[in-house]
This record gives C-alpha cells, sequence and structure tokens, in this order.
C-alpha cells in the first residue's frame, strides 16, 4: 500500500491507496493563511508538518505493517527561511503574496533570459522576487537557509535537506536544461548554494525512513515526488495531446511533454517546468479560479449560483474575472474584476454566467499560446473540486471547442499521481506511463455545442480587446 501526502494552500491531504487506485482511507485538514500586513499571505510551516504527521497517523492505523512508501507533493511558489539548525525564521510566503510585485517589474527587462534558462518569466509569485523583497528590508539573517516547503517537510520527516527537481523548477531557481540551480538567479538573488537544499529525482527513492511517532516501525521508502500541478496529469495517465484543466481555488490549463516548448511570444504566456522521471510540463496557470467564485458568491449571499446556460457574451456582457492578482497568460497583477455591457434589465443569472465564461476565456486564452507554439490538444480532463461545477465545465468545453471528461472523484488527481510516481521509483514499472490505475475510469463525457463554438470564437477575441484596454503593465 502507498501514502500520498498532498499539500496544497487549500488543505493538506493524505491518502492511504492501493496498487489499483482505491483510496482506502484519507485525511483533509485545512491549511489556513495568515494576512500578517497588505499584499501579504503565508502559512505555517510547523502547522504544515504537524498536520502531515497527524494525517499519516490516522490514514496508516492498522495498515503499519503493509505500507512501502510515503510520496509528497506540494504546492510552488512559496519561501520560508530557516536558521543554519533548520528552526524557522519566516513562515512560508505562499504563490498569492503581491509583495514581490515591484521586483517582478524591475527585472523584467531580463525576463526574457530568466525565461529562457528556468521557463519562468518574471512574476511575483515566484521564491526570487520574494527573496528581493526581503532583501531590500534586511530581513535575510546571515547564515539563513531558504525552503520551498516541501524541503523542509523532507527534513522533518528524514532529517535530509532535499528538494526535487520538479518542485525547484516550479520556483523559478532552477535551470531547465541543466538541472541545476541557476547561476544567474543566484546571482541576482544573492543567494550561495549553500542555503539551498540538495536536488533529487522526484521519481527515485530519497531514503528508507523509520516514523515511530505515527507508527511506522519498519522503513518504508520517501519519495519527494513533484509539485502539486502535473501530478494530477500523472495521476490521470494524461499524456501527449490531451491535456488537463485544473480547477481549483485556482484554473490552470497544462500538457505533460518529453520536450522543452518556451512560448515564441515576448509575452511569456506560459510556463515550462520539468515534472519527474523524465517529462516536462508546460502550463498557464491562472490566480483567478475557485477562489473567484466562492467570493461572488459571498458578495451575493447565495450558497449556490444559478447561470442561464446560454450564450451571453453575444449579447455584449463580459466579465473580467480578476479579483485577485494575476499570473498566466496575462502576467498582470493590476488587471481587476471588471464588468461590461450590464444594464437594468439583467439579472444575477447573467452575471454568472458572464463570470464562467470570463474563466474559460483565461483557459482559451492559454491553449491559443500553445497552439501558436505547434502544441496541440484533443481533449480537456478535468481535475479539482471545481470540476463538481457542471455549469462551468459546460461553459470550458464550448469556450474551448474540446470534449471534457470528467472522472469519480476529481479532487483525488493529485494522490493518484503520488500512487504512480511511487511505483515508478520502487521499481514495478519502467515509466510512469506505464501505468493506468483501475480505479481511474471516465465517468463523463461532456461534449461541446458547435453552435456556442462558434459565438465564443469571436466572443474571446472582443474579451482581448477588453483586456488590451484595461491593462496597465508593460
Amino acid at each position: 500500500m502507498f501514502v500520498s501526502v498532498d499539500v496544497g494552500t487549500t488543505s493538506v491531504k493524505v491518502a492511504l491507496i492501493d496498487d489499483s487506485g482505491f483510496i482506502i482511507r484519507s485525511y483533509v485538514i485545512e491549511n489556513p493563511i495568515s494576512h500578517p500586513e497588505p499584499g501579504a499571505a503565508e502559512q505555517s510551516l510547523n502547522y504544515i508538518v504537524k498536520s502531515v504527521l497527524d494525517g499519516l497517523s490516522s490514514v496508516i492505523r492498522g495498515f503499519e505493517s503493509r505500507i512501502e512508501s510515503i510520496t509528497l507533493i506540494t504546492y510552488m511558489g512559496a519561501l520560508g527561511l530557516l536558521s543554519k539548525d533548520f528552526n524557522v525564521l519566516r513562515d512560508a510566503m505562499i504563490h498569492i503574496d503581491v509583495r514581490g510585485v515591484d521586483e517582478q517589474r524591475e527585472l523584467e527587462w531580463l525576463g526574457r533570459e530568466i525565461y529562457e534558462r528556468t521557463g519562468c518569466p518574471p512574476l511575483f509569485m515566484y521564491p526570487p522576487y520574494k527573496v528581493l523583497w526581503l532583501r531590500k528590508r534586511n530581513l535575510i539573517p546571515l547564515s539563513t537557509r531558504l525552503t520551498f516547503v516541501k524541503d523542509y517537510i523532507t527534513y522533518r520527516l528524514s532529517g535530509i535537506y532535499a528538494i526535487d527537481y520538479g518542485t525547484a523548477s516550479a520556483n523559478s531557481f532552477l535551470n531547465i536544461y541543466s538541472l541545476r540551480w541557476d547561476d544567474l538567479i543566484l546571482k541576482l538573488t544573492g543567494i550561495d548554494e549553500s542555503m539551498l537544499p540538495e536536488l533529487i529525482e522526484g521519481a527515485k527513492v530519497l531514503e528508507y525512513i523509520r516514523l515511530p511517532e505515527v507508527g511506522l516501525r519498519d522503513k518504508v521508502a520517501l519519495i519527494l515526488g513533484t509539485h502539486d500541478g502535473p501530478v494530477q496529469n500523472i495521476g490521470y495517465s494524461v499524456y501527449g495531446v490531451d491535456a488537463v484543466v485544473g480547477i481549483g481555488s485556482s484554473l490552470t490549463l497544462r500538457l505533460l511533454t518529453k520536450d522543452i516548448v518556451l512560448d515564441k511570444s515576448l509575452k511569456m504566456r506560459f510556463y515550462s517546468y520539468y515534472v519527474a522521471d523524465g517529462y516536462r510540463v508546460i502550463g498557464s496557470p491562472s490566480n483567478n479560479g475557485g477562489i473567484v467564485i466562492d467570493w461572488f458568491k459571498s458578495i451575493v449571499n447565495r450558497e449556490e449560483l444559478r447561470n442561464l446556460g446560454r450564450v451571453v457574451c453575444s449579447e455584449g456582457i463580459y466579465i473580467l474575472p480578476f479579483a485577485v492578482s494575476e499570473i498566466f497568460p496575462f502576467r498582470d497583477p493590476n488587471l481587476t474584476f471588471t464588468t461590461v455591457g450590464l444594464r437594468i434589465t439583467h439579472s444575477i443569472e447573467h452575471i454568472v454566467q458572464g463570470l464562467y465564461e470570463g474563466l474559460s476565456f483565461i483557459v482559451k486564452t492559454a491553449m491559443d499560446a500553445f497552439n501558436e507554439n505547434n502544441v496541440w490538444i484533443e481533449r480537456i480532463h478535468c481535475a479539482g473540486g471545481g470540476c463538481n461545477n457542471l455549469n462551468l465545465v459546460t461553459t470550458i468545453a464550448n469556450v474551448l471547442c474540446k470534449p471534457v471528461i470528467l472522472y469519480k472523484d476529481p479532487r483525488n488527481a493529485g494522490v493518484l499521481g503520488g500512487v504512480v510516481i511511487a511505483m515508478k521509483a520502487l521499481g514495478y514499472v519502467k515509466t510512469v506511463a506505464e501505468v493506468r490505475l483501475e480505479e481511474v475510469k471516465p465517468q463523463t463525457i461532456i461534449e461541446p455545442n458547435r453552435e456556442s463554438c462558434k459565438d465564443y470564437i469571436e466572443c474571446h477575441k472582443q474579451f482581448l480587446k477588453l483586456i488590451n484596454i484595461t491593462q496597465t503593465s508593460k
């Protein structure tokens, strides 16, 4: 049996899973975000570790002697500080922390070079810009280590200060060609390699460990896995011309490939990271996904949102759904939530449909960027809790004009990916692509409405014009 740990910005999830992909037991606890000052978004490193240990203790009870491995999946875009003795000096500044926006602007002149070395364009969400923000304020003490969350959990479980290539790549410190810490980024941030964790392939066993405090007295394999985006593709066995749309608090389109693909456009509309087992991922995550829908529910005081189920942009209604500082594909933290075309005759259902269309236009912008770089998508697989919103998913299918495949419990894609990586690390298969978990089966396929597809092609053009009008970054 395998254990997958999935640390997200919303929650920490630990699951006990068999080799068919059947989830025997799971544990989920909220991962709270603190806002100690304007623009800040932080999470407690020690709380995360405690949650992981509590989750391990909960799910393995009664199965202690049958556990083969623990795979770690964590989010990207976080930066914390540790002492030389691995005590926490500063908790994790997470990806929605916008305090590095000015530092992003200051490095735009080097943006293309940074992008071509790391696969990450200048963006406030990445740790290098957080480092620069801290340095300006003399908040990085001497004899400090950096942590990207994964390495701190790893240290607390094993005593080894290490991180996988995939998570390091998604944090803009790694050179995507050499898979080493990038010299330019180190120079720009003033970081020495001694301040950074050891780099490890995530689809290999790091170490065999005992954790008697959670009941594991026999040694089990500790596997570093990768970060929490592309692991969903791996869990669903989605490779080649199929892509995953991840709908959680954020909204992401991503595709796995063996090749490094960079956006030819100077806009740098998508990232290019290493993942694990030789796979790369291109993706275009927007911070504006389910978090915007939840925010809108709160301000209109409704637990459920009803939409019209028809195209409203053709009636002139557009919602630019940027309630949170935007990252990809527009890379503009100054975009805001904007409504266009509303009249007194329109209802809240018009606004909801406009919101779903606006979110879907973000995904289409990403898909078009892929296409312009000769990356083509045939089908979309949906992962994340937002896939349970069938009205939103149907709108995405119509805007992209692609079938969208739904699974039984889309929230579990990440932990299932952890199992697949464990199978590769333990030698059960030669590559992750060989694995097709028996329990992972499509439940529904939402086919696009061809007439709506035609309307949305024209609407998307107008949406981009509105973005250009309102955009403030240069």
